[in-house]
């Protein structure tokens, strides 16, 4: 028969499973920041990892047509009670399930709270049947990327060469640092004409953040620019998939391994609770 301690030990450990939750954000937009959410929830899939990808941009809400879904319903219709939160989730990869956004609703902050709570406690679950949770956050600095920020593992800035983009990523940095209970903030430099580019800017950014905001950002990686990126955008279908081989496709997926490796050698069965700590600051901050 098998030891009942060590089944008692394992039941445990699947009870505290607990998904690394990563909010992925932009000073702006039109810098990558929806195609990097789903090509990454896309990468950590290939690699035999379950993920929950949140649409929150709820400002423009797209990330379904990068997946080529046909959501028969959104987030909308969860808090509406229209339907349930399993009903909403599409499959549109193996290991990957995607809850589709609304447009229109200016903040999750200024709902009532009531809607909120409601929120909070049906995606709560989603952190004990994934692996990664990957949140797609509105473009710019709102409240819904600050509040994510602060209670999310990790958040991902995304930027470009371009001197406004990389202006709009340390005005968000900067807001962000504001809040002394931040995720880690990490940066993934975006249309890199080539490494030694995507080096001196995330390398630029970082010290500038140290000397004047006194915070830690780190360097996550970075996409080459790739004509196929565009391409696989108007086939309605992820790089990483559409094109595997190609530059941009090579550059997500060694930010996935990346992100898979620190996760295995930092793993801790404590449950975050970020949805409990989200509902929470949204309530201090009303």
């Amino acid at each position: 028969m098998p030891d009942q301690a060590e089944e008692l030990r394992r039941l445990a450990r699947i009870h505290l499973k607990s998904a690394k939750v990563i909010a992925i954000a932009s000073g702006k937009g039109g810098v990558g920041k929806t195609n990097l959410s789903v090509n990454l929830s896309i990468a950590l899939a290939l690699m035999k990892k379950t993920v929950t990808m949140l649409d929150f941009d709820l400002g423009l809400a797209n990330a379904d047509l990068l997946f080529n879904a046909v959501p028969r319903y959104n987030l909308s219709h969860v808090l509406s009670g229209k339907t349930a939160l399993r009903n909403a989730l599409v499959s549109p990869y193996p290991g990957v399930k995607l809850l589709p956004g609304t447009s229109g609703m200016e903040e999750l902050a200024d709902l009532p709270e009531n809607d909120q709570q409601k929120l909070f406690n049906l995606l709560e679950s989603i952190q004990r049947d994934s692996d990664f949770i990957i949140i797609d956050t509105s473009a710019g600095v709102s409240k819904n990327v600050i509040n994510f920020a602060a209670c999310a593992d990790e958040i991902i800035i995304i930027t470009t060469p371009e001197p406004t983009a990389m202006i709009d990523a340390y005005a968000a940095i900067k807001l962000i640092a504001k809040n002394p209970e931040h995720g880690n903030i990490r940066i993934v430099i975006n249309m890199a004409a080539n490494k030694i580019e995507a080096e001196k800017i995330s390398s630029g950014i970082i010290q500038v953040c140290t000397r004047f905001l006194n915070v830690y950002v780190e360097k996550l990686g970075y996409i080459l620019a790739d004509s196929s990126v565009s391409a696989a955008v108007k086939k309605k279908n992820p790089f990483v998939l559409q094109y595997p081989d190609s530059y941009a496709s090579a550059c997500v997926m060694q930010i996935a391994k990346r992100i898979i490796l620190e996760n295995e050698q930092n793993s801790s069965p404590v449950e975050s609770g970020f949805f409990k700590k989200l509902f929470g600051f949204f309530r201090k901050s009303g």
